[in-house]
């Protein structure tokens, strides 16, 4: 049913999900693993110009010793720019994959909470 899609993703899925999340009024909730800003990386279409824009619940994984998303630099300022009324920010003590164990318990609580739960 359309009225339970959510949106999952990983890395480059997570830095674009802004974007779905936006277009798409159908995704209700969002995961985000993994988001941040791209260093040096110039788009037109960039997920800057969307986070202020996304009203769905997210919950945002990052890895306090990322290489590729700075927490200072990029995972943070990425995170504070959601316009999300519901946003929660999970940041490990890892680089760029955080805890499996500690995304599928968050992220099935996450959507447990904001979709219902699974029959």
């Amino acid at each position: 049913a359309t009225d339970t899609l959510a949106y999952y993703g990983l890395s480059w899925g997570a830095w674009i999900g802004p974007l779905a999340l936006v277009a798409d009024p159908r995704l209700k909730v969002a995961v985000l693993n993994q988001a941040g800003f791209l260093p040096g990386l110039v788009y037109d279409v960039n997920p800057a110009h969307y986070l202020p824009r996304v009203t769905q619940p997210v919950l945002q994984f990052n890895g306090l010793y990322d290489p590729l998303f700075s927490f200072q630099d990029s995972a943070k300022p990425f995170f504070d720019l959601l316009g999300s009324q519901s946003k929660k920010h999970i940041v490990e003590p890892t680089g760029h994959f955080a805890n499996h164990s500690t995304v599928i318990r968050e992220a099935l609580a996450w959507l447990d909470e904001h979709l219902g739960a699974a029959d």
